[in-house]
């Protein structure tokens, strides 16, 4: 019997096509009775199985293989500026406040930083994709598939932290070690180290963190930073104000901007 290539090349994807199935299942999105329980998990679903399938075009000779990105040290892709895409995620959004104290919604701070992050870079001439365009609710998985779709080079998540001691303060960043964890660790150093310098708060740690999905299933180098905690009241009262967050956007692309030019670190 004679197959030609084509034939073989939709045969290895209705394979795949099942694998990626039975991972689903596997993954626990299927009730008992072998149905998608709700509606949030049918959306959950359509974009784990579009995210997947991104990776399976590579497999059969799409575009996912040429995948590249510049982190600007040695060995990497060199890129001019306006090639560099930059993903930006204000965190939480739509029904997710995320932290709220004394009406202060982390989304609106989060989403406010990053707007004025994207000002600047977009300033400087980088390309820049804000994956949260809107007050919208967008799961994880969608996060990363705007970033991944877009090609970017880098990824920055930018949120807001709480704690049950109201006395926490400052600026805590994280990165993964299962995606680009070199890269990642440096970017999460540099914007860290750049946010506390133009706003001199508290210095709190990096983290090597596998919890937060963003940054773990993005392929780029990607970071996560907490700029301050909604619940201690003088630093809620700062990350209110529109200077302060200047400060903070400042800090961020600084970093990034150091992440890309390392002649300047």
């Amino acid at each position: 019997m004679k197959w030609s290539l084509q034939k073989i090349e939709i045969t290895v994807a209705a394979v795949v096509l099942v694998i990626l199935l039975v991972w689903m299942g596997s993954a626990g999105v299927w009730s008992a009775n072998g149905e998608i329980a709700e509606e949030e998990d049918k959306q959950v679903f359509r974009e784990q199985i579009a995210v997947k399938m991104d990776v399976t075009k590579g497999l059969l000779g799409g575009t996912e293989k040429e995948y590249t990105y510049y982190t600007g040290l040695e060995g990497s892709v060199k890129k001019a500026p306006d090639e560099i895409v930059i993903a930006i995620d204000a965190g939480h959004g739509g029904a997710d406040d995320g932290c709220v104290r004394r009406g202060v919604k982390e989304k609106e701070v989060n989403y406010k930083i990053a707007e004025k992050v994207q000002k600047k870079l977009m300033g400087l001439g980088y390309q820049v994709v804000m994956v949260r365009e809107s007050d919208t609710f967008m799961t994880l998985t969608k996060r990363v598939k705007v970033a991944r779709r877009a090609h970017a080079d880098i990824y920055v998540s930018i949120h807001q932290n709480s704690s049950d001691i109201t006395s926490a303060r400052g600026v805590e960043a994280y990165y993964s070690g299962q995606n680009a964890k070199e890269d990642s660790k440096r970017l999460a150093d540099l914007l860290h180290a750049q946010v506390l310098q133009e706003t001199d708060a508290n210095k709190r740690s990096i983290y090597e963190w596998e919890e937060f999905h963003v940054i773990r299933e993005s392929v780029m180098p990607s970071c996560l930073i907490e700029t301050g905690f909604l619940t201690n009241a003088s630093e809620r009262y700062r990350l209110s104000d529109d200077s302060y967050q200047e400060k903070i956007a400042e800090g961020i692309v600084s970093g990034i901007q150091q992440y890309f030019n390392p002649e300047t670190e």
